[in-house]
């Protein structure tokens, strides 16, 4: 009887083991590691920051450092222009940089960043930088439906 007790025991002790590591693995969020890197997130020091308006003025803003956990495209453009945003459930969306808004006068020209000349398809606010990375804003049509990279233009 002491036998069966203890395998009972034994075999309760690893469904429980199983039964936890299953439901922690299914609560646990996986993510991109743009959008949430699962090692610790580091500092970006020397980004370059290029906000291009689409009328031939660029403003272009170096040495930016950012640091943990503020290290997304979206931080770094808070740092250096004022910005009108609005969250779509965790992601944010750009509506304005320094009053320039989305589709002004119906001229179907919105704000989109490239990173080191690619297109990101993440929101802002979910792409975390490194150094030396360099982020362009841009005021132009939509990009998403013909390009992912500056390089082709």
């Amino acid at each position: 009887m002491e036998r069966r007790t203890l395998i009972a025991i034994l075999f309760a002790i690893i469904i429980v083991y199983v039964s936890t590591f299953a439901v922690l693995m299914y609560l646990t969020p996986q993510y991109s590691p743009t959008e949430n890197p699962q090692q610790e997130i580091k500092p970006a020091y020397n980004i370059t920051v290029i906000i291009d308006y689409g009328n031939g003025t660029i403003e272009t803003f170096t040495g930016i450092n950012l640091d943990p956990p503020n290290t997304t495209v979206f931080h770094a453009l808070l740092l250096v222009a004022v910005v009108e945003y609005h969250y779509e459930g965790p992601y944010v969306f750009v509506d304005a940089i320094n009053g320039v808004r989305n589709n002004e006068n119906n001229n179907n020209k919105w704000w989109q960043y490239w990173v080191n000349g690619e297109l990101p398809m993440i929101a802002a606010n979910k792409y975390y930088l490194n150094s030396n990375d360099v982020v362009e804003w841009r005021y132009w049509p939509s990009q998403f439906s013909n390009i992912t990279s500056l390089n082709s233009k």
